[in-house]
């Protein structure tokens, strides 16, 4: 029994996240994306020093592998977005050179930049504003706002149309071979989509303000912004759901952090999706703090408090969670390692909580639709 109660504080201490030490870099500009590598803990992100009122060369790509960030490449880039990787390359979008001291500007050309030394080139020109961009084994898949969604090979070549619409495309991801996007018919009535086998299948439809389209062991998740009653109030609110191949599943809603919303009641926001696990920020009056929630067992877990900065958005390797804060002093990137394997989780988890006979309250509400 001596030996029992001698060690549980050892692994109350090894394993609550809340002890975790965290690394990291601050002082940047605006930090417009980030890049955790899949095949390495190097972490690639986009710095605009001051906006400019035209589109001018301004902006960095850096990279971390520690703790200090060095540019990958000497030159500046005209307003990059979406980067991915793919085979020891990154690939992003940057705005065309005719579009410089341009305010009206939209074309886009989509750069592959060695992660090893810096050189680049372009490989696609002149395709139409807010393009999204997902790797998929040897391929780049690319959407254009204005409803065309193209697949095309590492150097670029090879460029072959899938799909041409009507509307405006919101976002796009890939997994396996098959896209989806989603599709906005009129403002606040979107519909996500899928591009498999050559046969366009909707998936979802009538939704609002839909975002953050993505893939992982359970399916296609994404986000939704939603304005409606709730507890005898009009309040905005994200709905986070989850396409398993068969039928849609309503994971979470959260009241948001915006205007309509007070800290009479908890706000939450951002959001980050990991297996059967939610990354949310809890804000309050005071000092917000970061959770992870299981939405299968829905249990909660405070994994840090959050005194010094605004949580911006998150990305997640699979044993760190990477949090892109903004205070005074400009933008932060701090990693936070996790306590053990993802799927290890709950068990471990749940088992420091006993030990300590702590009592977290729970946040998640779930329900389910076909």
């Amino acid at each position: 029994m001596m030996n029992l109660l001698f060690f549980i504080p050892v692994l109350f201490l090894v394993f609550l996240p809340g002890l975790a030490y965290g690394e990291t870099l601050n002082g940047f500009g605006i930090i417009h994306d980030v890049l955790v590598s899949d095949s390495s803990e190097n972490i690639y992100f986009f710095e605009q020093e001051v906006r400019s009122q035209t589109w001018v060369h301004d902006t960095k790509i850096l990279y971390s592998d520690s703790n200090s960030a060095r540019m990958l490449s000497d030159d500046l880039f005209v307003y990059p977005t979406e980067i991915n990787e793919i085979n020891g390359y990154l690939v992003f979008a940057t705005l065309s050179d005719e579009c410089l001291g341009n305010t009206m500007c939209d074309f886009q050309d989509v750069i592959i930049m060695s992660k090893t030394d810096g050189s680049y080139k372009k490989i696609v020109h002149h395709m139409k504003s807010a393009v999204q961009i997902s790797t998929d084994g040897d391929s780049v898949y690319l959407s254009e706002s204005s409803g065309k969604l193209w697949k095309f090979s590492q150097d670029g070549k090879d460029m072959k149309l899938l799909y041409e619409g009507e509307n405006l495309i919101m976002d796009m991801t890939v997994s396996n071979g098959i896209v989806y996007w989603i599709e906005e018919i009129l403002e606040q009535n979107s519909m996500i989509l899928m591009l498999k086998d050559g046969r366009v299948i909707e998936i979802a439809d009538d939704l609002q303000i839909p975002y953050d389209l993505s893939h992982n062991d359970n399916g296609i998740t994404w986000n939704e912004i939603r304005i409606g009653p709730k507890n005898n109030r009009v309040v905005e609110y994200t709905k986070s759901s989850v396409y398993d191949g068969d039928h849609i599943s309503t994971l979470a809603e959260y009241d948001n952090k915006t205007p309509l919303s007070t800290f009479v009641t908890p706000v939450y926001g951002p959001y980050l999706f990991l297996g059967d696990y939610l990354f949310i920020t809890n804000n309050t009056a005071n000092n917000s703090a970061i959770h992870l929630i299981d939405y299968k067992t829905n249990q909660n877990y405070q994994i840090k408090t959050v005194e010094d900065y605004d949580v911006m958005y998150f990305r997640n390797s699979n044993d760190s969670l990477y949090v892109i804060g903004q205070n005074e002093d400009g933008f932060l990137i701090e990693k936070i390692p996790l306590p053990v394997a993802i799927p290890e989780f709950s068990s471990m988890l749940v088992f420091t909580t006993i030990v300590i006979g702590l009592s977290l309250p729970v946040f998640l509400r779930r329900s389910f639709h076909y």
